[in-house]
């Protein structure tokens, strides 16, 4: 057994383990990300429908500011639990 298959076979199990882990991820946050975006349309329908008085005093407060804070960081949780499950499937790690 040479060098060149040793070396193919490590790097083929490297490059399928990357690969299948990048498309889990990506799968993974597509979904959340559609989830957070229905939501969040959800959210703005309903509050579309109150009275005038109330849409312009959460204007005033903020709101969407806060609204945009709340779903941000869903979507950096996602990612966070999302990378070490990447760095598993490429290296191997807690097999």
């Amino acid at each position: 057994m040479g060098w060149s298959t040793l070396l193919s076979g490590v790097l083929g199990s490297l490059l399928s383990r990357l690969v299948i882990s990048l498309g889990l991820t990506f799968i993974s946050v597509t979904g959340v990300s559609a989830l957070l975006d229905t939501v969040f349309s959800n959210v703005k329908e309903i509050i579309s429908g109150f009275p005038l008085a109330v849409i312009q005093l959460l204007g005033m407060c903020n709101c969407d500011l806060y609204l945009n804070i709340i779903f941000s960081a869903y979507s950096a949780c996602v990612a966070f639990v999302t990378i070490p499950k990447i760095a598993s499937g490429i290296f191997g790690a807690g097999h």
